[in-house]
């Protein structure tokens, strides 16, 4: 992986986007992609994880360009998956005593992608209530039945934190480059071993 970092990193500051090796600005841009590539909706990294993964903007540029070093790769996904536990304990426990009734004049906002962070985890879990609310009231005007509705969200949710806690180290890390080569170009994706083998087969609609 840091093999791989530091040569992808040393191309990218070479390519005709830019001519611009990584410096303390595009990490900062770097970590906010990533940040968002991760949690989309801004309702799982609180403001207080972000102040405190921007300790690494000082010094993950040469680091990273020296050593391909992905600490902070791995702790920004750490923290994702301890935030996302925690929403689907909320939503699963929400299910299970709420009693969701639409009756008054609530608004949710579903593009949240330049809203703030919540403040702390109190902020959040509110966050996650008005957001739970919304996915019962689209299932409800499915005419879906209550105890359906509880049991689709709550396998959802589950099946979220499943498929993001299974996720290999090479799969983490293409997700971090992804966003280290939008940085240098917002149409240009960093494709993982996997990833390009299925891009391969596509292309050439063979497979061997």
């Amino acid at each position: 992986d840091a093999n791989i970092t530091r040569l992808t990193t040393a191309l990218l500051g070479r390519s005709q986007f830019s001519h611009h090796p990584l410096d303390a600005e595009l990490v900062g841009r770097l970590l906010d992609r990533y940040l968002d590539a991760l949690d989309g909706t801004r309702s799982l990294f609180l403001q207080s994880d972000v102040d405190e993964f921007a300790t690494y903007r000082a010094n993950l540029a040469r680091a990273t360009l020296t050593t391909g070093d992905t600490t902070a790769e791995h702790a920004i996904f750490a923290r994702y998956l301890q935030r996302l536990t925690q929403q689907v304990s909320y939503v699963r426990e929400a299910l299970r005593t709420t009693k969701f009734e639409f009756v008054g004049h609530d608004v949710y906002s579903f593009d949240r992608s330049h809203a703030r962070r919540p403040a702390d985890v109190g902020a959040a879990r509110e966050l996650w209530r008005q957001q739970l609310r919304a996915e019962y009231l689209e299932e409800k005007l499915a005419d879906k039945a209550s105890e359906k509705i509880a049991s689709t969200l709550l396998q959802r949710h589950e099946q979220q934190l499943r498929t993001m806690g299974g996720l290999r180290d090479d799969e983490i890390l293409e997700t971090y480059l992804d966003a280290l080569a939008h940085v240098y170009d917002p149409h240009s994706d960093y494709l993982g071993h996997e990833e390009m083998e299925n891009l391969s087969i596509a292309m050439q609609l063979s497979l061997f």
